[in-house]
């Protein structure tokens, strides 16, 4: 398998320092023991330096927990750019305070704030862990007074109390808040490298949300989100840089399901890879599997996939989807094709990584071997003559003999 250097790890993973990123083969069963010794970069990374910056700590807050689920802190974050599959400016989040496992989901209206929670409920359930507690500040999360009447009784009826802060003190639920701060700063660097819209941003988010999970805690040596809500370790190496160009396997014509693939067609379609294992809307299926934007697809939805081919410090961005993803690398062949591995994975989650070079490689020629026919044998025998005269013969002896008659 081909190795990856400290720039494209520390790209990866959502521009983390090296010295977090030296700390994951403790977190993570597939990442190799030497990314304990990554080298420090050897230069500043310009998008770190633009996309993220200082914050000033608080006291106050929630009481401390035991365990995962006993208080879920939620909130939403409003921004000034609709998302490009759901064209909405809202996102709800939810962070445990225990393990720092998050939930992030796309969303258009206020109105889908409760099926959020009953999905955050849900997804905790599935992991074993039963959520005593929701918590959120004195703002209008909910669409109306009775949604939220409605929403605190049915959470009631499942042993879950929801709780509010005082109004205009934001303070009491700093920790979804920190928590959105902190995604912004590991999305935006890998967002701002990979050149894309602004449309793109939140996918940006949902991807920063499932690195977030795998990176050790500061606080819990040898601990991350995944190991202490799910009590096993992450997978780590089926995750790309945001942005990166990739091309998905076909097994049937894009565009209609029902038809099969042309064998004139292409086998792959180009496509902006945007993260791997969640697609970050509601009723997600978080199913193994990479989530790419393909130009190509008609329908408004994101390209879900066991098969993928990334191509490894390629980021097309807005220019390359406006001049056509399929002519990225052949406008720059000559760097790209020894940077690309295909990923397989199965519906246990187990990953195959392949190294998938596009350029074919330059052979020696083999020494060429002299050929029988050009060497020179000596022939001493005599020629043989045929035992009976030939055809030609017996007609040209009957004319002799016609004519001397």
């Amino acid at each position: 398998m081909r190795q990856l250097n400290s720039r494209q790890v520390h790209e990866t993973f959502v521009h983390k320092p090296v010295e977090v990123l030296r700390e994951m083969p403790a977190v993570c069963d597939d990442v190799p023991s030497d990314w304990s010794n990554l080298l420090d970069l050897n230069e500043a990374c310009p998008d770190c330096l633009a996309g993220k910056h200082t914050h000033f700590g608080s006291h106050l807050g929630l009481p401390e927990v035991t365990k995962p689920g006993e208080i879920v802190a939620y909130d939403l974050l409003i921004l000034r750019t609709p998302d490009l599959y759901t064209g909405g400016t809202i996102i709800f989040g939810a962070i445990d305070l225990y393990s720092d496992w998050d939930v992030i989901i796309k969303i258009k209206f206020k109105t889908d704030v409760p099926e959020c929670l009953r999905e955050t409920v849900r997804i905790f359930k599935a992991y074993g862990h039963d959520v005593q507690r929701m918590h959120t500040d004195g703002e209008a999360i909910f669409h109306s007074e009775e949604a939220f009447d409605a929403v605190k009784t049915e959470m009631d009826g499942i042993g879950c109390l929801v709780t509010t802060g005082a109004d205009y003190d934001h303070r009491q639920n700093s920790k979804i808040e920190r928590h959105f701060r902190r995604l912004g700063d590991d999305a935006r660097p890998g967002f701002l490298q990979s050149k894309l819209d602004d449309k793109f941003y939140q996918c940006a988010l949902v991807d920063a949300s499932a690195k977030h999970k795998l990176l050790p805690l500061a606080r819990l040596p040898g601990q991350s989100p995944t190991t202490l809500m799910t009590g096993k370790p992450g997978k780590a190496l089926p995750h790309r840089p945001f942005g990166s160009l990739g091309y998905v396997m076909l097994e049937h014509e894009l565009n209609d399901s029902t038809t099969r693939l042309n064998k004139a067609h292409a086998r792959a379609e180009p496509a902006i890879l945007l993260s791997y294992g969640v697609t970050g809307v509601l009723r997600d299926r978080r199913v193994p599997a990479w989530t790419l934007h393909v130009p190509a697809l008609r329908r408004n939805v994101t390209f879900v996939t066991p098969h993928a081919t990334i191509v490894l410090g390629c980021y097309p961005g807005a220019e390359g989807l406006q001049g056509g993803l399929d002519n990225v690398l052949r406008q720059r062949s000559d760097v790209s094709g020894n940077d690309t591995v295909h990923l397989d994975v199965n519906d246990t989650g187990e990953v195959t990584i392949s190294e998938n070079t596009l350029v074919p490689e330059v052979k020696a020629a083999a020494p060429s071997a002299d050929s029988p026919a050009t060497n020179v044998i000596a022939h001493n025998s005599e020629p043989l003559a045929p035992a009976e005269p030939t055809i030609a013969q017996r007609l040209s002896r009957r004319t002799e003999t016609l004519g001397s008659s």
